[in-house]
């Protein structure tokens, strides 16, 4: 079901996304913009990093690795065309992006074909790609944001809850060539693939280019654990610090749960959410920067999700300080609580997210990464525009009554980033 609002016809923007189904297990998805001859083709695959078979099996690597055949052929040949490829693995999904001219689709897609069989991957590649991780992991143990998250994360989902697999030291990357392969096969033939094109096409085109994009649908054993594992989340939660060398600051995480996409509050977290730290005059910016110069940054980090993630109030400040910047920090969110917003401050968030869905909706690579991110996560059709409608038409006393449960002192849990 489309919860897509009356279209308005705007000169010079892409149009609605259709969608249409190629076989069983494939749906196409398609936005036409005929302003330039840019093409732009996605193909999504419904399996993700927090899947344990992908986690187990070398997902991300049997994924990233297609374009880097051994002699860098697949390479070359991308750039000759100046076709932009790209890779990307999320929790829920593995996604190829491809952007081209018009002109050089058909030999674009010829590549694209052969990247998805390459059967010959480059061993440096894979190598370099063992020592990213191994630097990224290590660089991130010296990141205050991450030391920061990765606590939050601990102290409110247990161990082995895969909500914090993303904080945890990553596995070694698989290299052999048998399983890359054996995984990457069962990955992009499984049910539930979305292709999408955007940009100087017509339907009849894309229905002709989908047709035999990709290999046929199978399947997958049914023993494999696809779904990612979730835990109950801890109920023991006290204020706690966790440190990190060479430290001149302190760091705050001040925590919860968040809330899912289904809950019917949400269009009032979207606005409350924005007023307590959505933007550069948001009440935590205005209380810990614009007025005593406590801090250079502040705001809330955490986004709705299938299953709560954690939500929270963030800020810095140097150590001396520590005190009294924790005491704004709580009081803020808890003063949302207790007196709510302003009719100004709710007429201005919903100006604010409709102008940001907006500016995220002039490309129609822009349009089809929404359309292809709704049907990945079964979201309905024009999801976050229609949640941003909604909270257009929420009452103040709604929005207030959201915020006096929401943002509530007992149900919030204070995390500090100190020095070791």
């Amino acid at each position: 079901m489309s919860l897509l609002l009356p279209a308005v016809a705007l000169a010079g923007w892409p149009a609605d996304p259709v969608s249409w189904e190629v076989d069983q297990g494939t749906e196409v998805v398609f936005v036409e913009d005929h302003r330039v001859p840019l093409v732009e083709v996605r193909v999504w695959f419904p399996v993700g990093s927090w899947s344990p078979w992908f986690a187990e099996n070398g997902g991300a690597e049997a994924f990233e690795i297609q374009l880097y055949d051994e002699d860098s052929a697949l390479r070359q040949r991308a750039d000759e065309l100046a076709a932009s490829f790209s890779f990307h693995v999320d929790p829920y999904s593995s996604n190829l992006a491809v952007r081209c001219l018009k002109e050089d689709l058909p030999e674009v897609l010829e590549l694209l074909d052969e990247v998805l069989d390459n059967t010959s991957f480059s061993p440096d590649e894979l190598k370099r790609m063992g020592q990213n991780r191994k630097i990224a992991w290590q660089s991130s143990n010296k990141d205050f944001m991450f030391k920061l998250e990765q606590g939050v994360l601990f102290s409110l989902f247990a161990e082995g809850d895969v909500r914090r697999s993303d904080y945890e030291e990553p596995a070694k990357v698989v290299k052999d060539d048998l399983t890359l392969l054996s995984t990457r096969s069962t990955l992009v033939r499984m049910p539930g693939r979305l292709i999408g094109f955007g940009g100087d096409l017509t339907r009849d085109d894309v229905e002709e280019l989908a047709a035999d994009l990709l290999p046929t649908v199978v399947s997958p054993d049914p023993s494999l654990t696809l779904e990612p594992v979730y835990l109950a989340p801890n109920t023991e939660r006290t204020s706690s610090e966790v440190t990190l060398p060479g430290l001149t600051q302190t760091y705050f995480g001040y925590h919860r749960e968040g809330i899912t996409w289904q809950d019917p509050s949400f269009p009032a977290w979207l606005v409350a959410d924005h007023v307590l730290g959505g933007h550069f005059f948001s009440r935590l910016y205005v209380a810990l920067r614009h007025d005593d110069g406590d801090t250079y940054g502040a705001g809330t980090r955490g986004d709705p999700w299938h299953v709560p993630l954690a939500y929270g109030a963030w800020t810095f400040t140097r150590a001396e300080n520590q005190a009294s910047t924790e005491q704004k920090l709580v009081e803020t969110v808890s003063t949302l609580a207790a007196e709510g917003i302003t009719q100004q401050e709710l007429d201005e968030a919903v100006s604010s997210l409709r102008g940001e869905q907006l500016l995220g909706s002039q490309s129609p690579g822009q349009v089809l990464d929404r359309a292809l991110w709704e049907k990945v996560h079964d979201l309905p059709e024009g999801f976050r525009s229609y949640q941003i409608e909604r909270a257009g038409e929420l009452s103040l006393e709604e929005v207030n009554a959201f915020a006096s449960d929401f943002y509530a002192p007992e149900h919030w849990t204070m995390l500090r980033l100190v020095a070791e």
